[in-house]
Parts: C-alpha cells; sequence; structure tokens
C-alpha cells in the first residue's frame, strides 16, 4: 500500500492525540467515543495500534476481551503486505472492543470503600513495624561509626520509610474508590510484603549495602 489514509476506512483524525516518542512523530485518531489509534510509517513499515485509555478496567480484566490482541495487529506490518481488507478489519475489530470493553466494565465488581480501607490499615501496619525492627536494629554506636555519605542514605532512606507508614486510610480509600487500581491493590499482594526502603535499611545495617 502505497498511502495509509485512515480516514478512508472511517478513522477519525484527532490531532489533539499526535505524540512523539524516540525522535517519530505518530499521528493521532479516533473511533467510535473511547478508542484511540496511534500511526506511524517510517522505513517502509507501519505502526497502527488501538486501545482506550483512562477506563475502570484492569489489564487482567481488558486484555482477556476477545477482541484485544487484534488492536496490535498492524503494529510493524511492511506497508508493501497491508492491505485494505486489513485497515478495514482494524477498524472492525476497534468497534467490536469498544463495545466488549463497555460491557466488561458494566458488569466489573469494584472493592468497597471499607476493603480498601483494610488494605491501606494492613500495609500502614507493615510500614510501622518495620520502622520498629530498623530503630530496634541500629543503635548510635552503628550510626557513629559510618561515613557522612552513608549516615546520609541511611536518614533518606529511613524518612521515605515513614512516609509510606504516614498515610491515612479513609482518605485514599475514598480517592481510590471506583477506579480500576482500586482492584489490583486490594485484590493482590501488592504493598504486603517488605518495602524496598525496609529491605535497603537492613542491608545498611548489616554491612551488605555501603550507600
Amino acid at each position: 500500500m502505497q498511502r495509509i489514509n485512515l480516514t478512508k476506512y472511517g478513522f477519525i483524525r484527532d490531532r489533539e492525540e499526535d505524540f512523539s516518542d524516540d525522535g517519530n512523530r505518530f499521528q493521532g485518531y479516533r473511533v467510535g467515543k473511547r478508542v484511540r489509534v496511534s500511526k506511524l510509517v517510517a522505513d517502509g513499515d507501519a505502526y497502527i495500534s488501538a486501545t482506550i485509555n483512562n477506563g475502570t478496567l484492569t489489564y487482567e480484566e481488558y486484555s482477556k476481551l476477545p477482541h484485544y490482541k487484534d488492536l496490535d495487529a498492524l503494529n510493524g506490518v511492511s506497508t508493501s503486505t497491508l492491505t485494505e481488507a486489513d485497515l478495514i478489519k482494524l477498524y472492525e475489530d476497534c468497534v467490536a472492543y469498544e463495545k466488549e470493553f463497555e460491557e466488561a466494565e458494566t458488569n466489573s465488581v469494584f472493592p468497597s470503600r471499607q476493603e480498601i480501607r483494610e488494605k491501606y490499615e494492613r500495609v500502614k501496619a507493615i510500614r510501622e513495624d518495620e520502622i520498629k525492627k530498623i530503630t530496634s536494629a541500629v543503635t548510635v554506636d552503628i550510626l557513629l561509626s559510618w561515613p557522612k555519605n552513608k549516615l546520609t542514605s541511611f536518614s533518606e532512606y529511613f524518612t521515605s520509610l515513614k512516609r509510606q507508614a504516614d498515610i491515612n486510610p479513609e482518605a485514599l480509600a475514598m480517592a481510590l474508590y471506583g477506579t480500576a487500581r482500586s482492584k489490583s491493590y486490594v485484590w493482590s499482594q501488592q504493598d504486603e510484603s517488605a518495602s524496598f526502603y525496609f529491605t535497603c535499611l537492613t542491608e545498611f545495617i548489616e554491612g551488605k549495602r555501603n550507600w
């Protein structure tokens, strides 16, 4: 295909969706109300991809929709083999995907505010326990034996850990309620294992990490 004119096949040009990435300028298009399509033609290849942003589905949910993989079918194909049938199919796949996406959103179940608050409370308790373990393990003698740069790094990591413990579960639950992230956050082990800062601080004390 010499020239790829997406508008000929129903795609709506949307210049506000144009963007640059790694020195390349992608053109933006729309299908329906929510599907966003990007197009780049470079060095004999076409990169055409579609997606829906800002939905209330998690990746685990929308990646299972029947037409999800079809939206990337033309992302990296030779223009010499690209056909009108390919572009027509992509448009139809976008229409079908939007319908599937919205139906899935309608049937999607969100954790309650109480479930979100309880998750934040568990995480807060874990971080507070980590702080207790660090403060009981480190002594003045240990701190005084460290060079200034190591002591500075330790202080910065400890401050970051305290910041993670200093959260308001109720306020955060209200902000997260009804979002896609609320599902992945509550129904996973996210943040319930040892934190990055706690691990680093422990390694500082045990001499396994310098600065």
